[in-house]
Parts: structure tokens; sequence; C-alpha cells
């Protein structure tokens, strides 16, 4: 809420977004006014939402690693290990993607094009790469993949 509160006090000078959805960074390009202020706190901000946010998803895994470790059952230890596994390659990805898209506002000579595809694919990438990455982690699917990418490779 603050960053539009901000954004309140700029005039506009143009009317048309020129990205695929209505965020900050898209509306402060409407704006004719000076944005430092604007940009220095949207920054500060998502600086502070990733710190917390990550520090939480560390603090889960950990809490998880050591139930994990407590637990007798060595099945049940790789199992959880698997999914924590999973989840943060995932997360990784989010991250990268998420972290390019908003710096990538913070800079003049990054095309409006690109722009837009990284926005859009904040959106794509995580969801598509959701089962493909847990689905390598259950052995029935992974069993298979081997076996179709083996037999591929003898034919060839």
């Amino acid at each position: 809420m603050l960053l539009f509160i901000l954004q309140i006090r700029l005039p506009r000078c143009k009317s048309v977004i020129m990205n695929v959805f209505c965020d900050n960074p898209s509306l402060l390009k409407l704006t004719c006014g000076n944005t430092t202020v604007n940009n220095v706190i949207g920054l500060f901000n998502t600086a502070i939402i990733q710190i917390i946010s990550l520090t939480i998803q560390a603090f889960s895994y950990v809490k998880i690693l050591i139930a994990c470790r407590v637990s007798c059952r060595s099945e049940t230890k790789l199992k959880a290990i698997n999914t924590c596994v999973a989840q943060l390659m995932i997360l990784v990805i989010f991250e990268f993607v998420a972290t390019f898209t908003i710096l990538s506002h913070r800079f003049k000579n990054v095309s409006a094009d690109l722009q837009k595809i990284m926005g859009m694919l904040i959106f794509l990438i995580p969801p598509l790469l959701n089962p493909i990455v847990y689905g390598l982690y259950t052995s029935e699917i992974r069993n298979t993949f081997l076996r179709i990418f083996k037999k591929r490779r003898v034919s060839v």
C-alpha cells in the first residue's frame, strides 16, 4: 500500500501500461516526475519481504530436516528430504525469475519486451516445472523416464 500511496503524489504523463499486468514499476513508468523515492522504497520493501519470506521458509526446512534426523525410519527421512529438495529447486527457480523481473524494471537499457516476457515467465515457469521436478522424485515416474531414455540411446 505504501508504494501506491507514494504514487498518488506523482503526475501522470502517459496512460497505457506497457506490461502484461499492473504492478508498481509499470505504474511508475507512467509518471513524469522524479521516482527516486518510490524506487528506493520499492527496492527496500522487496528486500524486506524477501528476507522475511526466505527466513520463514528456511526455518520450516530446518525444522523438517531436524524432525527427519530424529526419526528412526530411513524411508521417512528419504521421502522428506526428497520433498524438501524438490521444493527448494522450485523456490530457487521462482526466486531467480522474480529477482530478474524486479531488477529489470530498475534499468533503462532492458527492453520493454524482455520485461513483458519475464513478467509472464514468473507465472509460467514454476507451475510448468513443478510436475517435472516432483515427478523426478517419484520412483515410478523416474524409472519410466530412465527406461524411455535408455531405449532411445540404444536405438540411436
